[in-house]
């Protein structure tokens, strides 16, 4: 308990004071760290619509203006993905253009 001195201090009373040993905190563990799940895990795969089937098709023909509406259709997509998971802008376009080249 604290007193109030006449200069307006205050100081600890010797109540206060235990002499009991300090016992060690209870231990808590962690859970069980879960199995990373992602989002396209978790996510209802669908088949592909007949148009996405054309536009396989015409890149897998060699058609260059396949590959650009695939960029057109789903470049921000990609995009967006790569910059929330690598984090860095610059590295994101990096590996998008990687990816878009492969799939050429």
């Amino acid at each position: 308990m604290c007193a109030a001195t006449d200069d307006g201090a205050s100081s600890v009373g010797t109540d206060d004071v235990t002499t009991e040993p300090l016992t060690r905190p209870r231990q808590v563990t962690a859970p069980a760290p879960r199995k990373a799940a992602h989002r396209a895990d978790r996510a209802v795969r669908r088949r592909p619509e007949r148009a996405e089937l054309r536009l396989a098709a015409r890149l897998r023909d060699g058609d260059p203006d396949a590959l650009a509406e695939i960029y057109r259709q789903y470049g921000p997509t990609t995009f967006g993905y790569l910059v929330r998971v690598l984090r860095d802008r610059s590295t994101a376009e990096d590996v998008q253009q990687q990816v878009y080249t492969e799939v050429w």
